[in-house]
């Protein structure tokens, strides 16, 4: 990572942790009786919820490039957390666990996992790495 990105990460790792912070709070206050009886609203919002996680988590992890096991490491993450969070919300009264729940969860996963990719490869086809040649430093350094 050079200097001129490290503000940048630490901006996304700050994002993150905000996010997951507001996700965690949202998923764990008493919820009131006609809101509790929503089924399919309440998949997409654990969906969408956790598309934002595992996207922020993807870059704040690894920006730009593209890993497979940091991907792997992401969805296991989020799935995990998934896992944890509805457990905890069987704690809450007014909130139950549920598995489909958390089967909306890590399909929120992957697809933010798929937009960090995809976002991730355009991004590298309009600023390709730069060719520098070979002096002792790296020649594949992105383009900052």
């Amino acid at each position: 990572m050079s200097q001129s990105s490290a503000p940048r990460y630490r901006l996304a790792t700050g994002l993150l942790i905000c996010y997951w912070i507001a996700l965690f709070v949202a998923t764990h206050v008493p919820m009131p009786d006609p809101i509790r009886h929503v089924s399919h609203g309440d998949k997409l919002a654990h969906f969408a919820a956790y598309a934002g996680l595992a996207y922020l988590f993807a870059f704040a992890l690894q920006g730009r490039k593209v890993s497979l096991l940091g991907y792997a490491c992401v969805l296991g993450v989020v799935a995990t957390y998934g896992v944890a969070d509805e457990w905890i919300q069987s704690l809450i009264p007014s909130r139950t666990a549920d598995i489909k729940d958390w089967i909306a969860d890590v399909a929120g996963g992957i697809a933010g996992i798929s937009a960090h990719l995809a976002t991730a490869l355009a991004w590298t086809a309009v600023f390709p790495r730069r060719i520098v040649p070979t002096t002792g430093s790296r020649a594949d350094e992105p383009l900052e």
